[in-house]
């Protein structure tokens, strides 16, 4: 579309109405055309891809591209490499499917990758991860007890977790940049991508790279190497275990028992991973502390519960409750809800 298209469609109705019919039919395909990704985003990956340049029309040699992709520990195995060369050709078809020139495709096999492969490359690295997560949540789901109704308020509570964690994290790398503002080099918002599995109704969605309803608002820094590129793609949200003791310790469980803790710490060793617990693992842990009754969790959750009730009924208000409170109050009705119990 030029300039004088847009200049002559503002004088005239039927030319206008024309233009607009043109844009809309037009915007899907740009869009395909750059794997859905926003402009922010690719133009963020253009410019770590660029560094790696060394040819006039742009391109990297194949084995710098393997070296750009250091990170990604996926590729560096003899099945992953395989499948990396035939993931390349495909997103070659897939970008001249959606309307890239030839010359920037690249041929079949090439020794040298060009940046628009790259794009739906990308994409189809970032989908193939989804479905590993969903595929995991789904199976941990069915072999869980959980309603649906009881996963969408734990998905709530897990969220909840998440966000206190980064904003801990966020205080605390502030504390320690504190004095040096100013010398920190340029930020670029980019969207910070999140496992996309299972809706309240707990059932799968669509996949979606650009969904970030968690995230939203959260600035990163700029990823300055492919690897920290992708990961704000494929991030999973992850608590660590020390905030789901926090959470449950205002119930009173006996933790400071040798032999409980033996038992927890065996649990979390088996579910966690260095980052810490991810929801499907959340869930488990949930899920086993009902099923064993760990430290008699049912009694204990069901008299903190009847004393947080009454406390409010003398007070005549929520108000007062301090917020470890109001989260113990929320975590032990999770509790009574999944024993049949009815919610207050």
């Amino acid at each position: 579309t030029t300039r004088a298209e847009i200049t002559r469609a503002a004088g005239d109705f039927d030319s206008f109405a024309q233009l607009a019919e043109h844009l809309r039919r037009q915007i899907p395909l740009e869009s395909r055309k750059y794997a859905s990704f926003k402009e922010v985003e690719y133009e963020s990956l253009r410019q770590i891809f660029s560094v790696w340049s060394c040819y006039p029309d742009g391109s990297v040699s194949l084995r710098d591209f393997l070296t750009m992709m250091e990170e990604v520990r996926d590729v560096h195995t003899k099945g992953g490499r395989m499948w990396l060369f035939e993931a390349l050709n495909e997103a070659r078809h897939a970008a001249k499917d959606c309307g890239v020139d030839d010359k920037e495709a690249g041929n079949d096999n090439s020794p040298r990758v060009h940046f628009m492969p790259v794009l739906h490359f990308v994409r189809q690295m970032v989908q193939r991860h989804l479905r590993q997560v969903t595929i995991k949540e789904n199976d941990v789901l069915s072999a869980l007890k959980f309603s649906k109704g009881e996963v969408a308020q734990f998905r709530a509570l897990f969220r909840k977790l998440h966000k206190e964690h980064k904003e801990s994290q966020s205080a605390s790398k502030g504390d320690k940049t504190k004095g040096s503002k100013g010398k920190a080099g340029s930020k670029l918002k980019v969207p910070a991508g999140r496992r996309r599995s299972m809706d309240d109704a707990g059932e799968v969605g669509p996949l979606n790279v650009s969904d970030n309803e968690d995230e939203q608002g959260e600035e990163d820094p700029r990823p300055t190497s492919f690897g920290e590129w992708l990961e704000s793609f494929t991030r999973v949200q992850q608590v660590p275990a020390l905030m789901v003791m926090r959470l449950i310790q205002p119930l009173g469980l006996r933790l400071d028992v040798a032999a409980n803790k033996v038992q927890l710490n065996r649990k979390l060793a088996e579910l966690t991973d260095d980052a810490g617990l991810d929801f499907p693992s959340f869930l488990q842990l949930m899920q086993w502390m009902l099923d064993n009754d760990f430290c008699d969790i049912n009694r204990l959750a069901a008299k903190h519960l009847e004393h947080q009730s009454t406390a409010r009924e003398d007070s005549g208000s929520d108000f007062g409750e301090d917020e470890e409170q109001s989260k113990s109050v929320s975590f032990v009705e999770r509790w009574r809800s999944q024993r049949h119990m009815s919610v207050i």
